[in-house]
């Protein structure tokens, strides 16, 4: 019984891990994106 419920957790909880490592790996690139184009935003704003 508590062997059939322990693959559908564990997919769960890796599902959850996935979920929030691509939220991460959004929020990552977001902040790379920021960091060039802040840069840019403001040589632009210079000119």
């Amino acid at each position: 019984m508590w062997t059939k419920h322990l693959p559908f957790s564990d997919d769960l909880f890796q599902s959850r891990c996935r979920q929030i490592a691509r939220i991460s790996g959004v929020c990552l690139a977001y902040e790379e994106t920021t960091r060039l184009i802040v840069p840019i935003q403001e040589s632009v704003g210079q000119i």
